[in-house]
C-alpha cells in the first residue's frame, strides 16, 4: 500500500504544479515510515519519479513517456493495436553521463489519453545510478521517446539514494 501511495503522489505532481503555474522541479521525500521518493515533476512535459523502501537496494521507477500504446479495452483491460493487453513489455534505458544501462519494463496505459506510464526496477548499485548519484543528470528512454530532466541538486540524490540503500 505505501508503494501505491508513493506512486500517487507521483502521478499527482503535474497536475498540481501545472494548477499552480509552477515550473519543473525536483522534490525528495525521506519519511521514516512511507517509502522513499524523487519526483522531477514539470507542467509541460513526461515526469520522472523514483522509489524505494528503506534499506532494500532497489530503486522503483516510473516515467511517464508522451506516446499512446493503448488502443483500445476489452471489458477493463487496455489492449495495444496489436490486440496484446496491458501491461506490455518494454526496454527502459538509463544514461547518466558515459553510463548507461537497459533494464526491462513495463507500459500500461497513463492517466492521460496521449500517454503511457513505463515502470522498471534498478539497483542502487547501478554504475548508472551512481553516475546519477555524484552528477544529478539523469535521462530515460522508453518506447522510443527520451525524458532528460534538468540536472538535480546531487545532495537530493544523494539523500534519497542514501535511504534505498
Amino acid at each position: 500500500m505505501r508503494i501505491l501511495s508513493a506512486w500517487a503522489l507521483i502521478a499527482l505532481s503535474p497536475a498540481v504544479a501545472l494548477a499552480q503555474g509552477l515550473p519543473a522541479a525536483w522534490s525528495v521525500e525521506t519519511p521514516k515510515d512511507a517509502p522513499a521518493v524523487l519526483i522531477y515533476g514539470a507542467p509541460t512535459t513526461p515526469q520522472v519519479g523514483f522509489s524505494c523502501e528503506r534499506k532494500t537496494g532497489q530503486v522503483s521507477t516510473r516515467l511517464i513517456v508522451p506516446r499512446k500504446l493503448a488502443d483500445h479495452r476489452v471489458g477493463e483491460v487496455w489492449v495495444n493495436a496489436a490486440g496484446i493487453a496491458a501491461p506490455w513489455p518494454v526496454s527502459v534505458v538509463f544514461a547518466s553521463g558515459s553510463e548507461s544501462s537497459t533494464l526491462r519494463g513495463r507500459a500500461e496505459a497513463g492517466s492521460v489519453s496521449d500517454a503511457t506510464a513505463v515502470t522498471t526496477e534498478i539497483s542502487t548499485a547501478a554504475p548508472v545510478i551512481q553516475a546519477f548519484r555524484k552528477t544529478g543528470v539523469i535521462s530515460l528512454t522508453a518506447i522510443g521517446e527520451t525524458t532528460a530532466p534538468t540536472p538535480a541538486k546531487p545532495g537530493m540524490v544523494r539523500k534519497f539514494l542514501g535511504v534505498c540503500r
